[in-house]
């Protein structure tokens, strides 16, 4: 016989299993998400900084001259830098042209490398090139027939072909290239100089801003560059950093939305056993103790449980994903300081999330207890006012984080607060509203789903608030996966829409010799006559005009293009009037000289080596018509005129062969094409956009790898706490269902009642997830930059089916259980 309420605590745990087991997961799958997040927070911002590594090289800060002046850093400036106490490492680097081939006519971009460890990882060789040894690209080595061991002639002296790398496709202006050693190339070029550049690698990454002041302080010509203050990399990992920040708070809700839903039939249970110790004579203080016992073993179990979970999450799951699915995923540190502190923050929260309304409920009389615990659930319209008001406070905020986008580093910060009140408060005001949702439902399910539907969302309403955390905690789980969805979608629309701008065709053609090429405009009508070919325009280097401003004379940029073809394929606006003698012009120009389409311009040819001072303005000047003001011209951005090349007026020795654009009908047939015209134009090479995207796609995918595993692992998570949520409300309705069962409710339409009641909290909870995740991602991109989200639906359409499956599967098992037990044991248990 028990005596002690030690001894009735542990009996009721064992008299409910259930309650107890799905309590202790709701817990560890909640702190384990909180732990891991905190973990993975950490982690993909380290893969991050690791990526960029990867990619810009091991170094932290580069110094230079600014590009264009021909200065070079000499002996007393590097030995200056190096010599700062922050400074670990550095590398010099000379950049500049030489000449290949027996006729040394191909000049070709090259980079003199020291060999060090810093220039082996930022320009991606392997081989020593000590004295005359050479790496050069696989386009280049294909155009001069050379193999690996080949001889070179660079500028004139032979060279081994130790390395042949692979061509970078991402970009349509990637130039060929050949390394060699540093004293080298200062001797081929005859230079003084001991660097165009220096890559330094620091000691303390803190005081990295401090470094760069000092060495800005040795010459104050000197340009800084630091990789991590790199615009993409500052923006990315500031975006990465305030969504995984969103993210967490977002987990947190969403975690104690779980913990919420599970324990609402834990404390269902125990105040009727407050009721009946109390009605037997046991006081206010035994009662406590009972509840306090149950709580603290949940409690500790759960957690307990968390933290190895979260570890095995972090250690073996990841290393399971990576052996399996062939993946090259960073190490994942686990801190178990932090998850040590996160586990006993999160304990003594939920220790007074139980007792506060134990000991108040203890303090009520017996017949009290029962009937506040079995009257229907009432609302308040306090909590309509809070939710309202804060939903006008998140409106307020995004206005406010809108006009900061391009003012504030902050501007983000009052999306990620103005999203998170917006999903706070819309869960505040959905019990509000859910009962009458329901209501208007119940004509439509009981036409689809017979009376059975109709007797299972009837038997709903009442219990507004507890089926409301329900469908809030399976929309949360939504919200997660599309904000998860959208900022890795996000990243890859922007990566595409760069490349778009970049090629704005989908085949672009470039000449190994650069300004000294040979094509020219009649390269067009060639390609219109390869099979498959259907539009193509060629584009000509950028030259100077004198243009006549209400300020005076100015220097203006323009360049040549078949304005035709890139207005067809939407690169250029239509043009108004004679495309012969009007022009196209930017709209950054347009507005700096408050010009539109209609308006003449007075430009004149470029008189050589005379400076605009001397320009007569008087004589020699051409008025020419603008035709359309385009927003911009990326495939040729520093120019702000185009001329069509039927206007030949202002073409000079300058106006040379740039690239050609080519749209394909069919581009297996367009590539033939090429391939003939290089037997007649070996110099010439080409890049497609599709095969930049998917190498770069390929880049992005890895660089982002652990950031989708971690999603993956959290989505999953929070899919088997909402299904623990579904399971556990289903079993505390038992009693109904056994009422229902007397009422000649077959096995048959029992599992209906049950898979009808499970699949409308899903779908409710979806609906409201999308509308939630939709709103809070559009919220963040636009405080961000004014730009709407990529939002892709595909992952919440594979949770949905998910969710439909897996529901199905565990649930016509639980109602045939249901409907195999005996109506009087239902009828006297609490399971």
């Amino acid at each position: 016989m028990v005596t002690s309420i030690k001894g009735i605590a542990y009996k009721l745990i064992k008299s409910n299993k259930f309650i107890i087991i799905s309590s202790v997961i709701s817990v560890m799958l909640s702190v384990a998400l909180i732990i891991s997040m905190f973990m993975f927070t950490n982690n993909v911002e380290i893969s991050a900084r690791e990526n960029i590594k990867n990619l810009y090289g091991d170094f932290d800060i580069s110094v230079s001259y600014e590009s264009g002046t021909g200065k070079f850093l000499d002996k007393a400036a590097v030995d200056k830098i190096t010599n700062s106490g922050n400074i670990t490492e550095w590398s010099k680097v000379i950049v500049g042209q030489l000449n290949l081939g027996e006729k040394q006519d191909v000049p070709v971009y090259a980079v003199g490398l020291d060999n060090s460890g810093i220039s082996k990882s930022r320009y991606k060789y392997t081989k020593d090139l000590t004295g005359n040894k050479a790496a050069l690209n696989q386009g280049m080595a294909s155009f001069l027939g050379i193999s690996l061991g080949d001889s070179i002639l660079i500028s004139g002296e032979s060279f081994e072909v130790v390395e042949i790398m692979d061509d970078i496709s991402q970009s349509s202006n990637i130039p060929d290239f050949v390394f060699i050693d540093i004293d080298k190339f200062k001797e081929l070029a005859k230079i003084d100089g001991e660097a165009t550049y220096l890559m330094l690698k620091v000691i303390d990454k803190d005081n990295i801003i401090r470094t760069a002041n000092e060495i800005k302080a040795i010459d104050n010509e000197f340009r800084i560059d630091m990789v991590e203050e790199e615009e993409f990399f500052k923006k990315n990992l500031s975006t990465l950093k305030t969504f995984m920040i969103f993210l967490s708070l977002l987990i947190i809700i969403m975690c104690s939305l779980l913990i919420m839903s599970n324990f609402q039939t834990f404390l269902y249970n125990y105040r009727d056993q407050f009721a009946l110790i109390r009605a037997i004579g046991g006081a206010k203080k035994q009662a406590f103790q009972l509840v306090f016992i149950q709580c603290t073993f949940i409690n500790i179990i759960g957690i307990f449980l968390a933290v190895f979970f979260s570890f095995f999450i972090s250690k073996h799951i990841i290393d399971l994903l990576s052996t399996n699915l062939n993946l090259e995923i960073s190490n994942v540190y686990f801190n178990p300081i932090i998850a040590f502190l996160i586990a006993i923050a999160s304990f003594v929260v939920l220790e007074i999330f139980m007792l506060f309304p134990a000991s108040k409920s203890s303090k009520i009389l017996p017949m009290k207890i029962i009937q506040e615990n079995e009257e229907k659930e009432s609302t308040s319209l306090t909590g309509w006012f809070i939710g309202i008001i804060g939903l006008i406070l998140s409106a307020v905020l995004i206005i406010v984080g809108i006009y900061k986008a391009y003012s504030s580093e902050s501007s983000m910060l009052y999306g990620v607060i103005s999203s998170l009140l917006m999903i706070i408060c819309t869960f505040k005001l959905f019990p509000y509203y859910i009962k009458s949702i329901l209501t208007k439902l119940l004509p439509l399910l009981r036409f689809f789903g017979g009376n059975a539907a109709y007797v299972a969302v009837k038997n709903l309403i009442p219990q507004v608030k507890k089926n409301s955390i329900i469908i809030t905690s399976l929309s949360a789980m939504v919200v997660v996966s599309i904000l998860g969805g959208s900022f890795y979608n996000t990243i890859f629309k922007n990566n595409e829409k760069y490349l778009k701008q970049e090629y704005a065709m989908e085949i672009v053609i470039t000449d190994r010799e650069e300004m000294r090429s040979r094509l020219d405009a009649s390269l067009k009508e060639e390609i219109d006559g390869f099979e498959g070919v259907k539009n193509s325009a060629v584009l000509s280097y950028s030259s100077d005009l004198y243009y006549k401003s209400q300020n005076g004379l100015q220097y203006v940029k323009y360049c040549y293009a078949n304005i035709e073809p890139l207005v067809e394929e939407k690169i250029l606006p239509n043009i108004t009037g004679d495309i012969r003698t009007n022009v196209v012009i930017t709209k950054d120009f347009a507005n700096a000289h408050d010009l539109k389409v209609g308006d003449l311009i007075s430009v004149k040819m470029v008189e050589d080596g005379k400076p605009i001072s001397e320009i007569d303005e008087s004589s020699g000047f051409q008025q020419i018509r603008i035709g359309a003001i385009a927003d911009s011209f990326s495939v040729r951005p520093d120019a702000n005129i185009v001329f069509d090349w039927s206007n030949p007026g202002f073409v000079n020795e300058f106006t040379t062969f740039y690239k050609a654009l080519i749209t394909p009908h069919n581009a297996e047939q367009t590539i033939e094409g090429l391939k003939n015209l290089k037997q007649k134009y070996p110099q010439i090479k080409w890049s497609s956009l599709t095969q930049a995207l998917d190498e770069s796609n390929q880049v992005l995918h890895q660089m982002w790898l652990f950031f989708i595993v971690m999603l993956v692992i959290i989505i999953l998570s929070l899919i088997v706490g909402a299904l623990n949520i579904l399971l556990s409300n289903i079993l505390s309705k038992r009693k109904e269902y056994a009422i229902l069962r007397t009422l000649k409710f077959d096995k048959k339409s029992l599992i209906k009642v049950i898979l009808t009641n499970v699949i409308l909290f899903c779908q409710l909870g979806v609906i409201l997830g999308c509308i939630l995740g939709t709103l809070a991602a559009n919220i963040l991109t636009l405080t961000e930059s004014r730009s709407f989200s990529f939002v892709d639906y595909k992952l919440v359409f594979i949770i949905m089916a998910l969710l439909f499956i897996i529901c199905t599967v565990v649930f016509m098992p639980v109602g045939n259980y249901l409907g195999n037990r005996k109506i009087s044991q239902e009828l006297n248990t609490y399971k």
